[in-house]
């Protein structure tokens, strides 16, 4: 009781296979780019934010908060000298807080985007040291 096989059919099924399979490597390959792709997409997003980050902590530390004190300085002579209400001093007091709270939430942001580009590129900045050979072997610039 044997197996009849007819070669032409064999041929067809064995062609078919390798059709599959190739599709299936295409696939493969296709979707093995495209998370090259997306990594190094995700890469480039990740440091824009840290530039970002590091525009706003700046403006939020350096720039603002001097503004803001001037702001509550003047309404506070405004008020001594009756020109301005006691509303106008405690608007001028809440600014200069809530560049507080943006500065400590623009360092928050920023650390974020640090440690999500660092787990993007599988390296911690911090362990790496300081010296250049160090930051040669891991491939980073200094």
């Amino acid at each position: 009781a044997g197996v009849v096989v007819s070669i032409p059919t064999m041929l067809r099924e064995v062609g078919a296979m390798i059709r599959e399979n190739r599709a299936e490597l295409q696939g493969a390959l296709a979707r093995h780019r495209q998370a090259t792709v997306d990594r190094s997409a995700a890469v480039v997003a990740a440091l824009v934010l840290v530039r970002a980050g590091e525009r706003l902590v700046t403006l939020a530390t350096d720039v603002l908060p001097a503004t803001a004190e001037r702001a509550a300085h003047a309404a506070a002579l405004a008020y001594a000298n009756a020109s301005a209400t006691f509303d106008d001093v405690v608007m001028a007091r809440s600014l200069v807080l809530d560049v507080a709270t943006l500065a400590a939430e623009a360092r928050a942001a920023h650390a974020r985007a640090v440690a999500d580009l660092e787990a993007l590129l599988g390296v911690d900045v911090e362990t790496l040291g300081t010296d250049p050979p160090a930051l040669a072997t891991a491939g980073v610039r200094p």
